[in-house]
């Protein structure tokens, strides 16, 4: 997970996070909640991979993106 220096298209605050996944990134504005998802990417079988090393980070995660 990383800060990156860039206004979200929603509110214009910044930074956002980014969570680089296996194939793709997951943009999330803590200020606002705005999420982005690059197309094409398995957010559920990149968490269940994920699980099987950080239950508690995946837990947070699917808390954080709703899913």
């Amino acid at each position: 997970m990383v800060k990156v220096d860039v206004p979200c298209p929603e509110c214009s605050q910044t930074p956002v996070t980014r969570l680089d996944l296996i194939e793709g990134e997951i943009w999330i504005c803590m200020s606002c909640g705005h999420q982005e998802i690059i197309a094409g990417v398995d957010i559920e079988a990149q968490l269940d991979i994920l699980a099987d090393h950080d239950p508690q980070l995946v837990a947070g995660w699917r808390e954080a993106l709703g899913i």
